[in-house]
């Protein structure tokens, strides 16, 4: 129904559980385990989509996150949520979340550094990839599966036929327990067909009728415990082979400052040098000149390089100039990207123009009007009427420019504005 086609996809940094929820971790947090196959340190399980998205939230609130998600609508069946309205207020939230269905596959596959591309693409996480039997996996061993053979039977097998302890079994390259078997994992997405190829940070659909789930459980055939297998319910069914594992985002670099914060026409005195600033300690600032997108050095594949440069010195300001910088950190994810277009310099103690947004035409009553200017340590004052009439020159013993001016009722509004200094 929902195809597993081959495509490039893009994550940011992110933090995962090293194994699935335990039923003693879910009574501590919500007071009750729903869960058939009672153990202290099995999964929980028999929980629905919208149980593992409060049980996130009320582990935030408990060690003082602000929680990830904002549910609402909620209505309860028993001890179990079986509607809410979920959504997302800010994606680069730090409280617990559900792995996307894109991080949790990521995950189960393991390191792929310096591995040959087809090696990626191997059906499983552990072992030799290429094959999961009951030395590796808690499932239906009768019908275990290989990349030769595909799904076949064997009569000799004897599953175990219920959950077991979430430290059981080899862990994966990257340290993590039971990615297959033993109970399918809740992600946070709807499910749908995958994106093209390259998309960052793919959330799923923005709505659905089913939420993927992962992995396989204890009953499940050798072919559902695929790295590629998409498994699907509705988000209110529970099910005593289905549980969920923790996800928690890194936090953002903040994106990096300039002493010459504006667009356009630069004025300051000698020497003209931009100094680039981020707020968090130990992060890199990357930057490049002409515009095109900065990228960390450490990630350039080759040995010309992409235009970008460290920053390590004031940068000689030229014009014209499109200066994009980005910035980095270990285990943080990459700022957002700053972008200034510095068009021409002013003449030494010559003070911009200031800029008057919007800049004439049509405006709705209670629209706000702002004036910048790119004259550092620069006021602004002016002269401004009401009835349609030529405002006289400003001096600096005009009105001092504060903050928005609100466009009281219907008039026509004009404006003069100087750039002062002592």
């Amino acid at each position: 129904m929902f195809t597993e086609t081959q495509h490039i996809a893009s994550i940011e940094d992110f933090k995962i559980s090293k194994f699935t929820l335990t039923q003693g971790e879910y009574i501590t947090i919500i007071g009750n385990n729903p869960s058939v196959s009672i153990g202290n340190n099995k999964p929980v399980e028999n929980i629905t989509w919208y149980d593992a998205c409060m049980f996130c939230n009320e582990l935030s609130i408990e060690e003082s996150l602000t929680p990830y998600y904002n549910i609402t609508g909620i209505v309860y069946t028993g001890n179990n949520i079986t509607f809410a309205i979920v959504t997302i207020p800010d994606l680069d939230g730090l409280g617990y979340r559900l792995p996307t269905e894109t991080e949790w596959e990521f995950s189960c596959r393991g390191e792929y550094e310096d591995r040959p591309i087809e090696y990626n693409t191997m059906p499983f996480g552990i072992g030799d990839k290429e094959s999961i039997d009951d030395t590796l996996a808690n499932f239906n061993t009768f019908y275990p599966y290989d990349i030769i053979q595909g799904e076949h039977y064997d009569s000799s097998a004897s599953p175990i036929g219920d959950t077991i302890q979430v430290e059981s079994y080899e862990e994966n390259d990257y340290k993590l327990f039971q990615m297959h078997g033993n109970v399918f994992e809740w992600c946070w997405d709807w499910a749908d067909t995958y994106p093209g190829d390259g998309e960052l940070n793919h959330q799923g659909a923005s709505t659905g009728v089913y939420k993927i789930k992962r992995g396989g459980g204890y009953n499940s055939r050798g072919k559902h415990l695929r790295a590629a297998y998409r498994g699907f319910e509705e988000p209110h069914i529970i099910s005593n082979d289905t549980g969920f594992r923790l996800a928690q985002n890194v936090p953002r670099v903040p994106t990096p400052e300039s002493n010459f914060p504006y667009d356009g026409e630069v004025e300051y005195d000698d020497p003209l040098e931009i100094i680039l600033t981020c707020s968090a300690s130990e992060s890199i600032i990357w930057y490049t000149l002409d515009g095109s997108q900065p990228v960390p050095m450490e990630v350039d594949e080759f040995d010309n390089p992409t235009g970008s440069y460290e920053y390590t010195d004031p940068i000689p300001l030229t014009v014209p100039m499109i200066l994009k910088a980005i910035a980095s950190r270990e285990e943080w994810k990459q700022s957002f990207t700053a972008t200034w277009n510095y068009t021409s310099i002013s003449s030494p103690g010559m003070l911009a123009m200031p800029t008057i947004t919007p800049n004439g035409g049509l405006v709705l009553v209670g629209t706000e009007i702002v004036m910048t200017t790119n004259s550092v340590g620069a006021d602004i004052y002016y002269e401004m009427t009401t009835n349609g009439s030529v405002p006289p020159d400003p001096t600096d013993m005009s009105t001092l420019y504060t903050g928005p001016i609100i466009v009281p009722y219907t008039a026509v509004i004009n404006i003069k504005a100087i750039s002062w200094r002592p």
